[in-house]
């Protein structure tokens, strides 16, 4: 009967020393926020009905929506759940992160960038910009938009694969690279299409107008410096009209067109036009 006794002791104190090892105590997830655009550098908006994915070792974290419009430089935000150790369906610090963007229907992959994320600690947060396509150069410049580039490399004689497509290049002459031009959604094989403000006017008696074309998914600033010399800059506060007061900071666009933001400067300042 002792023997027993024992056994069946040992045997229950077996399982309650499992049981507590897989239920490890709730950690604060870890965030990743960003930007998730398509190969031609277009930000995705509400209006796709798109999701970013997250995925650990080929296992699902998180997803959410692609909301639009809220913030600069962020349409997506993720968070994986955390663990002090291994443990199902839960990120230890230094897992590699993957992504995945649904859209139309269809899972896409995510280009790869020269440092793939990993989790960080816990209650922290990465930024992360997703693109959806293939760099098979690793050089930030997706080989769908070189595909379109090329026939105007080979007739000008500057190259006959993508792999003579650089980001660096200014192919039309206009001080833009080729990134630069992805960044900005104007076209990098049109000389007369490059980021610049159109025109600036006086716009009533205390607001000053400045148009431009913009691009979709797109984001636009007009920082302010009110010392040259300090090289310091601030995004200043816009508004859509010259009749309402500034109530943003920064113009979200959803497609191609000539926008006007008025600023409302109370001193002399310098401005200049942003585009993310």
């Amino acid at each position: 009967m002792k023997t027993i006794t024992r056994s069946l002791g040992l045997l229950v104190w077996l399982a309650m020393t499992t049981v507590h090892a897989q239920v490890p105590a709730p950690l604060p997830p870890f965030t990743v926020y960003g930007k998730a655009a398509n190969w031609s550098g277009r930000a995705f908006s509400s209006n796709d009905a798109a999701a970013v994915v997250a995925k650990i070792n080929g296992v699902e974290m998180d997803r959410c929506q692609v909301v639009s419009g809220i913030y600069p430089e962020l349409n997506y935000r993720v968070h994986i759940p955390m663990a002090s150790a291994p443990t199902p369906g839960r990120g230890v610090v230094g897992d590699p992160l993957t992504f995945e963007v649904y859209y139309d229907g269809t899972m896409h992959t995510v280009m790869n960038g020269t440092s793939n994320p990993v989790v960080g600690e816990t209650a922290t947060a990465l930024q992360c910009n997703l693109i959806v396509g293939t760099d098979s150069a690793g050089d930030g410049l997706p080989d769908e938009y070189k595909q379109l580039l090329l026939p105007y490399y080979i007739a000008a004689g500057w190259g006959t694969d993508l792999s003579d497509i650089l980001p660096e290049h200014d192919f039309d002459g206009d001080d833009y690279s080729n990134y630069q031009e992805f960044l900005a959604g104007t076209i990098p094989v049109d000389g007369s299409d490059y980021p610049r403000i159109h025109d600036i006017f006086p716009a009533g008696s205390n607001s000053v107008g400045v148009a431009f074309l913009a691009a979709p998914g797109r984001t636009y600033t007009l920082p302010r410096s009110d010392n040259l010399v300090s090289n310091q800059w601030t995004d200043a506060e816009l508004s859509l009209s010259s009749n309402v007061p500034p109530n943003r900071t920064f113009y979200g666009s959803e497609k191609d067109q000539i926008v006007t933001l008025y600023l409302f400067p109370t001193n002399q300042a310098a401005f200049r036009l942003d585009v993310r």
